[in-house]
């Protein structure tokens, strides 16, 4: 029975003390990512502004693969997470009513790690580079496509319409990740809930309750608490394996 009990652990991961949850959450991806990483810090506050697909478009459209096939197993759940909310917000956030949200309940960054600064023209408007990329853009959702009606809609069409197509700085690394964890390409309850966490404190005890969220779509406690939901029933199943 114990070895069952043992194997069972290690197909899905459980440990005695956390459950589903991992000792640790990867903070930080290596230098290679630190575009995507800024971006990232920044991730409420771009889309409650509409500017994320704009420093998106600032970013590369190349991505060297090495940089995932080098990932550890931590780091692979820290980019499966960064970049299924990069994808999940440039392609439906110019379409989430972001006004509704109030911006008293924001995060704290207090103790979060140090992130890169976004590109110097991330701000810069890329709409007509952008309607010249999608041609060479890879595609991961070919349904309910939505066109724009005219060049001189685009600017409307970019800040409130979702789109069907991810540019490749952030679709390439994307399945490259999904691939290497056999994960979906699109962002799972599992994955928000396990493999995005920080401590408050680093230096304090390993409790759900001095646990926040590493990186967040709307910067609200609404998110954060939401989260913590599946967090704690994660958790929860080390009472099964112990």
């Amino acid at each position: 029975v114990l070895a069952e009990v043992d194997s069972v652990r290690e197909t899905y991961h459980l440990s005695e003390d956390g459950g589903f949850l991992p000792s640790r959450c990867c903070l930080l991806l290596p230098t290679a990512w630190a575009a995507l990483e800024g971006i990232a810090a920044e991730l409420a506050a771009l889309n409650m502004s509409g500017r994320l697909r704009s420093a998106v478009d600032a970013l590369p459209p190349s991505f060297d693969l090495k940089c995932v096939e080098e990932l550890s197993e931590d780091e692979l759940h820290r980019a499966y997470v960064l970049l299924g909310q990069l994808v999940h917000s440039y392609v439906h956030g110019p379409a989430v009513p972001w006004n509704l949200l109030s911006s008293e309940n924001s995060a704290s960054k207090k103790g979060s790690p140090a992130a890169p600064p976004l590109p110097d023209n991330t701000n810069s408007s890329n709409n007509n580079s952008n309607n010249n990329n999608d041609n060479s853009s890879s595609n991961i959702n070919n349904s309910n496509s939505h066109n724009s009606n005219s060049h001189s809609n685009s600017h409307s069409n970019n800040n409130h319409s979702s789109r069907n197509t991810v540019p490749p700085q952030l679709a390439r690394p994307w399945l490259e990740v999904c691939r290497r964890l056999q994960m979906p390409a699109v962002l799972t309850a599992g994955a928000t809930d396990l493999w995005n966490w920080r401590l408050k404190d680093a230096a304090g005890p390993w409790e759900l309750s001095d646990m926040d969220l590493l990186t967040s779509l709307t910067g609200t406690s609404t998110e954060r608490m939401f989260l913590s939901v599946g967090r704690a029933t994660g958790s929860w199943q080390h009472f099964f394996v112990s």
